[in-house]
């Protein structure tokens, strides 16, 4: 519904709802970021609280779970960058640009537009911008994406960081982590 609503009256008109509705969110929402205004719409319409009040009740209670969190991360940002930048050259080799065109041609799967590697080849497909631009942009916004993460991630003081570039080969890395885990104070149920 609210989406339909988006299509036929714009993505403005359905951010003036969620401002009348819960402001705080409407502030911290962009117009045009559409999934993010619609379920915040959806959170007030069947909880009938503000997604604001929503969100903040849910971080009053804590986590009845004691959790060990591990990130990964390479010391030289570039290195992150180059894989990026060669993960995207393997999902090519394996589909990719034909997989995002049967979504451009299916209306059902719209919505998988807005995710990164299918948007940025629509000008391919409608014949604005060559191929190899349309990848450029897709190995961009993957980078813009992987900063967005590390930032995101950084702010939490319980990650226990492994610096890649420290370690060779996989296995290295998997003993670090078990190690890592080890030393951790979590007690380790045995499952069965």
């Amino acid at each position: 519904e609210f989406q339909q609503y988006a299509a036929a009256h714009g993505n403005e008109a359905l951010h003036q709802k969620l401002a009348q509705l819960d402001p705080e969110a409407a502030a911290a929402i962009h117009p045009n970021n559409l999934v993010r205004v619609v379920r915040a719409l959806e959170v007030c319409t069947l909880t009938g609280k503000t997604f604001t009040a929503c969100k903040a009740e849910s971080r009053i209670i804590p986590s009845p779970y004691h959790s060990l969190q591990i990130g990964l991360m390479y010391e030289d940002r570039q290195v992150l960058y180059d894989r990026i930048d060669r993960r995207v050259d393997e999902m090519v080799r394996a589909g990719m640009v034909e997989e995002a065109h049967a979504v451009y041609q299916n209306e059902a799967l719209r919505t998988a537009y807005h995710a990164i590697g299918y948007k940025e080849l629509i000008p391919y497909f409608e014949n604005t911008m060559p191929l190899g631009e349309c990848l450029d942009k897709i190995k961009q916004e993957s980078r813009r994406y992987a900063k967005r993460q590390l930032t995101w991630f950084r702010k939490n003081p319980d990650i226990q960081w492994i610096i890649l570039s420290k370690f060779d080969k996989k296995q290295e890395i998997l003993e670090k982590c078990k190690k890592t885990i080890a030393n951790s104070d979590l007690l380790c149920y045995n499952i069965s």
